[in-house]
């Protein structure tokens, strides 16, 4: 399957929220562990959209640490990318990142995230 997929319906199950924001992102792409920071285009419960300077591969597994000022601690969620295609800036790439694996703490955190930046948006 092509890493550059045309905007296909709707298929997300969380609504998303602007949340402008960098994030650490943990990939290992053909076995090669690496770290970006990345901007955070929107969140929701299911994902994140990121903003890359490269297309990455679909289903590469990644781990998202996710730390904003009003937190003590950071969320770390393991996820894999469903999808990387050219932004409509051109010279990046829309990166969307699935989570799996969410823990009951995990979503309580990401809960209080997103309920108040929608709060606030």
């Amino acid at each position: 399957m092509s890493l550059f997929h045309h905007r296909s319906k709707e298929k997300r199950n969380f609504s998303r929220i602007p949340f402008w924001a960098k994030v650490e992102v943990d990939l290992n792409v053909d076995n090669a562990a690496r770290s970006e920071t990345l901007g955070v285009e929107n969140l929701s419960e299911g994902g994140i959209l990121v903003e890359t300077t490269s297309a990455y591969p679909q289903d590469a597994p990644c781990r998202i640490h996710l730390k904003k000022n009003f937190f003590s601690t950071e969320v770390v969620l393991e996820g894999f990318i469903v999808r990387s295609v050219i932004s409509r800036r051109g010279h990046f790439f829309d990166t969307g990142i699935s989570f799996s694996n969410i823990n009951p703490d995990q979503k309580g955190k990401l809960s209080q995230i997103i309920k108040l930046y929608s709060s606030n948006s």
